[in-house]
């Protein structure tokens, strides 16, 4: 069913019940606000479930129905108005579904005793529904609800609501909201809160079943619940007043909780620097502190690929609008063609970030911030070291890698340039050409080991091998380990210029720095 929802920039959107809409954003930008102005202004096809939720139930009180119901009404309308306070509507609620079970039973058995048909909502109560609901996600537990409501295990004694667990209450009263709600808009803030993930996602799948013509609304930084959801239309949240939708329809499946969580990260950078790794590998510690700038957020997303990914997604507005977005990749063994194929993607001179150190100017950077002599004569010796320890075995191997990559994107260009054709000889003729042929593989491997072979004499060594092949050379020339210069550069490149001003070497040793890395990454301020 299509449901209209007018949303708070005063546009209105018509989507499907069965595609939820998620509002998603990190703890703190105004999620909850953006939610209750939804509400307000959907007002009164809308219900609101708020994450100050009252899930106790102990004894319930007994009152005239029309009590009951306008304290129930009552404290609905405050939890939509007072977002911020915890609301008791739930005890009201549920004693006037007791009552009105009680009144059906009456009709039932009058119905029954005169021999008339029996209407069906005198047997399918709320009552019977909620019980009927929360034993299918509870199996081997009964739920007998009375103003003294109890739960019975298999093979167990009763007991009282007040000792179920946090997971069993908020099902019950979230399942009560639901069959009472006539609302065509639910919005739930915090759907998975006190749910085990498995059992969140469960749930909500019951609830939408149950509820087709209801248009769910969920306000989440959760973004594995998030995806959880059957085709949701997702919005990041970056005020109360402002969101982007996620255009997921040209976002790969493999990409997409990387991409959704790098937008929460956009909610106050206005540039937005992919890495490859995790936020404790060297990739984003060095780029944290090179990027010392409030409007840049530097995200680790894994691999190359996933890198390439967000960049495109992001530069062309399919995650979250007015939001600049670059990359960098380590060399590792690709080409330098295809290192260079993207504006907006850098790798460093180096073969990958931890060797940053044995960059010749950061080395003989740090050679001076060690007080060390010959600084030249150490280099070369560096430099003589690493040769010695990639020729052979090592040369080869790196070989092998940097020809399959290569061999690999050529075959998938050639690939991906043939198109369908109703002449199948014609397409199979097209398919086989990207067969590269028998001696191609060889001239790639020949042509890769003449290279790395020529850069063991000049400065395109530190691009081609990993410095790991050559760290015990640095070591023994610096006299410390490429872990201990790594963070030294790390915590002075990220060290303000105020807090250096009395400590005239790592000042030096910063300048030197970033007189190095500039050529080779973005600028640090925006």
């Amino acid at each position: 069913m299509l449901v209209p929802v007018n949303l708070p920039d005063g546009s209105q959107i018509q989507t499907d019940s069965d595609n939820p809409i998620v509002l998603l954003g990190p703890n703190g930008v105004g999620k909850t606000r953006f939610a209750v102005d939804l509400a307000q202004r959907n007002n009164p096809n809308t219900d609101r479930i708020s994450a100050n939720r009252f899930i106790g139930l102990t004894d319930l009180p007994r009152q005239a129905d029309s009590d009951l119901k306008s304290n129930t009404q009552g404290a609905l309308q405050r939890q939509l108005h007072q977002y911020w306070d915890v609301h008791n509507e739930y005890t009201y609620l549920m004693s006037q579904i007791l009552e009105e079970d009680k009144s059906r039973a009456q009709d039932y058995r009058a119905h029954h005793l005169e021999g008339r048909e029996i209407p069906k909502e005198l047997s399918d109560t709320r009552l019977r529904t909620i019980t009927r609901l929360w034993e299918r996600l509870f199996p081997n537990r009964t739920l007998k609800m009375d103003y003294t409501p109890t739960v019975t295990r298999s093979g167990s004694n009763p007991y009282p609501t007040a000792q179920m667990s946090e997971g069993e209450r908020t099902a019950l009263y979230l399942i009560t909201r639901l069959v009472s709600s006539s609302a065509s808009i639910v919005i739930v803030d915090e759907p998975e809160i006190h749910f085990h993930p498995l059992l969140a996602r469960r749930f909500w799948n019951e609830m939408e079943a149950h509820k087709k013509d209801t248009l769910f609304v969920y306000v989440t930084h959760d973004i594995p619940f998030a995806l959880s959801r059957s085709h949701p239309k997702i919005y990041v949240v970056r005020s109360p007043g402002t969101f982007d939708e996620i255009a997921d329809t040209q976002i790969p499946d493999d990409a997409i909780n990387t991409i959704l969580g790098a937008a929460s990260f956009s909610i106050t950078a206005t540039r937005l620097i992919f890495c490859e790794g995790g936020l404790d590998d060297e990739d984003h510690r060095l780029l944290k502190a090179w990027y010392d700038c409030p409007n840049t957020a530097v995200i680790p997303v894994g691999g190359c690929g996933n890198v390439k990914q967000c960049v495109d997604v992001f530069n062309s507005n399919r995650a979250t609008k007015n939001v600049e977005a670059h990359g960098h990749i380590d060399r590792d063994d690709w080409s330098e063609a295809y290192l260079t194929s993207h504006h907006r993607i850098k790798a460093l001179p180096i073969n990958e970030i931890e060797g940053i150190v044995c960059y010749e100017p950061i080395f003989k950077a740090l050679a001076a911030f060690y007080n060390l002599t010959d600084i030249d004569g150490r280099y070369q010796a560096f430099l003589t070291a690493a040769r010695n320890s990639v020729r052979g075995f090592i040369l080869n191997k790196h070989a092998l890698n940097r020809a399959k990559l290569l061999l690999e994107l050529e075959q998938q260009q050639m690939r991906n340039s043939v198109a369908p054709n109703a002449d199948l000889a014609v397409m199979k003729l097209a398919f086989s050409s990207g067969v590269p042929a028998a001696s191609e593989p060889e001239r790639i491997l020949d042509q890769e080991i003449q290279q790395l072979t020529a850069a063991l004499n000049t400065d395109e060594l530190l691009k081609k091998f990993p410095a790991k092949t050559y760290q015990a050379g640095f070591q023994h020339q610096m006299q410390v380990t490429t872990k201990k210069a790594f963070d030294d550069v790390c915590a002075i490149l990220g060290t303000s210029d105020a807090d250096l001003s009395q400590e005239a070497s790592k000042a030096a040793l910063k300048a030197a720095l970033i007189a190095a890395l500039e050529p080779h990454l973005f600028n640090r301020v925006v």
